[in-house]
This record gives structure tokens, C-alpha cells and sequence, in this order.
């Protein structure tokens, strides 16, 4: 478990949906433990087919960043950690874990690598083993917007939250790539990230 440094001071960016995103930047030490926890999740090492795997490597993931896709994700739970003032879980997680509990709240952050002009959060609702239950209470939508192995440096913009109730209404979409179907959840339906980051802050008593 680890507790990434709060940041001191939070930098909001405005969406076209109305929204205020919240910037967070994930470097050096930091940024460099989701590199080497990355190795912890997924199933980097196992042939696309195994059947002994929990889930199957990234479907980012290439021979020249082999991570990318579990990199990504624990990015966004530094990101998101910093700001809620969460705990990082970096040991292995099973694929029905969820990212952070707070209260009894189950809480789960994408994070994708689509860009600026990305409207959109994607969360998997089928892979090579059948259909993916939703296992969260809430889900936080962000992306990497720039990243840099080299520097050990990594921009996110968390764009907002809603419940499982309100994914399990969303379109699903092929995503081009063997079985693995997502569910589209568009940035104009979430809600503002600031108020989720005040009530979590207020669940662990820190404002």
C-alpha cells in the first residue's frame, strides 16, 4: 500500500460539456512505481490465450512498452489518490477487485490514453472469458493526455464520475479487437469530479 503525495494546490481545466476537470501530474519517484508495479497487473507474461490467466495483457501493450495498458491504469490511480487522498493498493489484483473502497463505497477509475479529443470513457464489458460485471459503486472517467517514459513524467485529466447504475445504461461498442466489447460512457453525462474528491475527503475527515 502506498500514499502518493497530495498535491497542494488542485488545477482545474474547463470542458466543453460544462464541466471542470481536474489536472494531475504523475512524476519521478511516483511515475516510476507505476512502471515497475505495472508488471503486477494484467497478465504480461502469458500467451493472449491462456487459460490460467485472471484477465488478459492490454490490448496498448507492444513489444516496445510490453505495460502500457497496466502502466496506464496505475497512473490514474496515483492521479486520483493525490487529489482524493486515497491509499494505492500496488500488489496484484484480481480481476474483480475494485481500485479503492471508501466506506464501504467501491470505486473504480478508467483511464484511457485517447487524447484531448477524446469525449468519451470506455469501461470493458467483455473479454475472451464472457461477459465482465460491473463491480463498483462509482466510476471515475480520466485520460493520459501526455507522457513521457523518458522524463518519468505523466499529465491526467480526470474528467468526472457516476454510478454503476448509470454505466449499465450506456452503449456498448466493439472494440475492434478480438471478443472485448466496451461500454461508452460520454464525458456529458458525468458528474463534476470536484465533488467527488470533497466527498471523499470528507469520508477520511481531511478537507
Amino acid at each position: 500500500m502506498f500514499r502518493p503525495e497530495a498535491v497542494r494546490e488542485i488545477v482545474f481545466g474547463d470542458e466543453p460539456e460544462g464541466l471542470r476537470s481536474i489536472i494531475v501530474v504523475v512524476e519521478g519517484e511516483e511515475y516510476d512505481m507505476c512502471e515497475k508495479y505495472s508488471f503486477k497487473r494484467g497478465s504480461n507474461d502469458k500467451p493472449l490465450n491462456s487459460e490460467n490467466d485472471n484477465y488478459a495483457p492490454g490490448i496498448m501493450n507492444s513489444e516496445g512498452d510490453p505495460r502500457r495498458t497496466e502502466r496506464t491504469g496505475l497512473i490514474g490511480e496515483f492521479a486520483l489518490a493525490k487529489v482524493a487522498l486515497f491509499v494505492v493498493d500496488l500488489e496484484t489484483k484480481d480481476f474483480d477487485e475494485t481500485d479503492f473502497i471508501v466506506e464501504g463505497t467501491k470505486i473504480d477509475i478508467k483511464t484511457s490514453t485517447a487524447g484531448r479529443r477524446a469525449r468519451e470513457g470506455l469501461i470493458q464489458c467483455q473479454n475472451k472469458k464472457g461477459r465482465i460485471r460491473l463491480k463498483s459503486d462509482v466510476y471515475v472517467i480520466a485520460r493520459v493526455e501526455n507522457e513521457d517514459r523518458d522524463a518519468r513524467t505523466a499529465t491526467v485529466r480526470i474528467m468526472g464520475y457516476t454510478s454503476q447504475n448509470v454505466v449499465e445504461q450506456c452503449e456498448e461498442r466493439y472494440s475492434g479487437v478480438g471478443p472485448w466489447i466496451n461500454r461508452v460512457v460520454p464525458y456529458s453525462i458525468l458528474k463534476p469530479v470536484e465533488r467527488f474528491v470533497q466527498w471523499a475527503r470528507e469520508q477520511q475527515n481531511v478537507v
